[in-house]
């Protein structure tokens, strides 16, 4: 069986199992209603998670259940939430870039 190892006395978790560090910066893309893609930030540092729909459209309500369960079931953490810039979508095809791109803006991915 494979255990979480200590990395640093800054990480999250446990004494005996931090194995993410604070200043984390993850950035994804997220398909919360089937038909539309979303960006979706985790900053551990701040301890903020952004979340952008090219539509202007809050967080669904399961999604931000979801996330905020996995974030304190593996953290340990309470995160709060932000709107996240995006371009606005005027059609029904392009939010899959409007999210990439949002994530790219916002410094959360590297583009290379």
């Amino acid at each position: 069986m494979l255990t979480a190892q200590i990395v640093a006395s800054n990480s999250f978790g446990s004494s005996e199992c931090r194995w993410l560090p604070r200043t984390v910066r993850l950035g994804t893309i997220a398909n919360p209603s089937e038909n539309h893609w979303v960006a979706l930030t985790v900053d551990g540092e701040k301890g903020m998670v952004g979340y952008g729909d090219g539509f202007g459209k809050k967080v669904p309500d399961i999604l931000r259940q979801h996330v905020d369960w996995w974030l304190f079931e593996h953290l340990g953490v309470t995160f709060k939430w932000k709107n996240l810039p995006t371009t606005k979508q005027t059609d029904a095809h392009s939010c899959g870039l409007i999210a990439y791109f949002a994530l790219l803006w916002n410094g959360s991915i590297n583009g290379r």
